[in-house]
């Protein structure tokens, strides 16, 4: 992977489905180099088998993204404590 250890980050925050490699293979290679990176994925991809994936890579967080929910967290934090909604 041509990558120091110490100088690995500490968290990879990916997709599964990326340009030239997909978080699961990132994931993989991760933990084939033994880096002390821990890798999160967060996706709108739910296709079977990608979570179990995810799993035997050892990855520290499988986030399921919806972009209504995103919508509704954004928008409920930076509306609160607003009167009428404004």
């Amino acid at each position: 992977m041509g990558i120091d250890p110490a100088g690995a980050p500490d968290i990879c925050l990916v997709d599964i489905e990326m340009p030239h490699l997909s978080g699961l293979e990132l994931a993989e290679k991760i933990k084939q180099a033994n880096l002390p990176c821990k890798v999160m994925i967060v996706t709108t991809f739910a296709r079977p088998g990608y979570l179990q994936k995810a799993m035997d890579c050892e990855v520290h967080g499988y986030l399921l993204k919806d972009e209504h929910r995103l919508f509704n967290c954004y928008y409920s934090k930076n509306h609160a404590g607003r009167k009428g909604g404004q």
